[in-house]
């Protein structure tokens, strides 16, 4: 039924597809064809028809071994190499965490999250600690204020303040651990068994929320403003900014982008009440609540 119900857009981006193939492989063969006969058809040569045009290689080989010119594959696969750790070292908008290790799988504990009501708990216990040779620690804590990432939302920084002492650890990042509770990566070695007061940095968390807001609303504007076949396809959201990805068949026009803008400032100086509810699926259709379950966030 999914399906059925995006036929025209799926038809739009497949002719669109083949439109854009079919326009590359005629440019790619003209391409192909003078280095053919000019004799410059070296592997930077095949590289860059494939980089720029998508022009197959395996197609460039039958081609030119017709004309009894021959192709160092093995060198163009260097070039594909060298061009994949280029791309990868200037990728944008990596994850920004101290750590990039996940909660070992034999930590963590249940715990009650307090997150949405509270942004200090004056009495958590220290429930799990495992110290890593870097010095840091994952830890799990109860109850917990602090809210995991998840969604492509990075998740809540803080500290622990120990009761009796004061010391104070930093936490850099919290995640779901495998036993679905929340684990969190201090900067330090937090007592197991002792209570601590645990408070999220109001600031980082306060910016992450704005955030996350405006990404369902750009979200909900872009559905508005295109009609079509548009689907959440990743994003990124810390406290300072925000990464959309989205499907879409063809490029917006300039118009477009200033309504999407529009729209979405509008509803920001509207100024509405946000707020998080937790219900039964069958509530949230009745209050008519968007369904992205088939959209992608991380």
């Amino acid at each position: 039924p999914d399906l059925a119900s995006k036929r025209k857009g799926i038809s739009t981006v497949l002719s669109g597809e083949e439109e854009i193939f079919s326009r590359n492989l005629d440019r790619g063969i003209e391409i192909l064809q003078a280095h053919i006969r000019n004799g410059t058809l070296d592997s930077k040569a095949v590289f860059q028809l494939y980089d720029t045009y998508g022009f197959p290689i395996d197609l460039t080989a039958s081609i030119s071994s017709d004309s009894n010119v021959s192709v160092d594959l093995v060198m163009v696969e260097d070039l594909m190499k060298e061009q994949r750790k280029r791309s990868g070292a200037g990728v944008a908008w990596k994850h920004e965490a101290i750590s990039t290790e996940s909660p070992p799988d034999h930590t963590g504990s249940p715990c009650n999250f307090t997150g949405y009501s509270n942004l200090e708990e004056p009495k958590s216990l220290v429930t799990q600690c495992y110290t890593m040779p870097n010095g840091y620690s994952w830890i799990t804590i109860n109850p917990c204020p602090f809210y995991p990432e998840g969604g492509g939302q990075v998740g809540d920084k803080g500290e622990l303040i120990h009761s009796t002492t004061g010391a104070k650890i930093n936490i850099e990042r919290t995640a779901r651990n495998s036993n679905g509770g929340i684990s969190l990566l201090a900067n330090g070695q937090p007592v197991d068994g002792e209570v601590y007061v645990a408070r999220v940095d109001e600031n980082f968390r306060k910016g992450c929320s704005i955030h996350h807001t405006a990404t369902h609303l750009l979200n909900a504007g872009l559905k508005k403003v295109l009609h079509e076949c548009v689907l959440q396809a990743g994003s990124y959201v810390t406290s300072d900014r925000l990464r959309f990805d989205f499907t879409q068949p063809r490029a917006l026009t300039d118009s477009e982008i200033r309504t999407v803008e529009d729209y979405v400032n509008n509803i920001i100086l509207a100024n509405l009440p946000v707020a998080a509810k937790t219900m039964h699926m069958e509530e949230a259709k009745e209050l008519n609540a968007a369904m992205l379950f088939g959209e992608k966030y991380g």
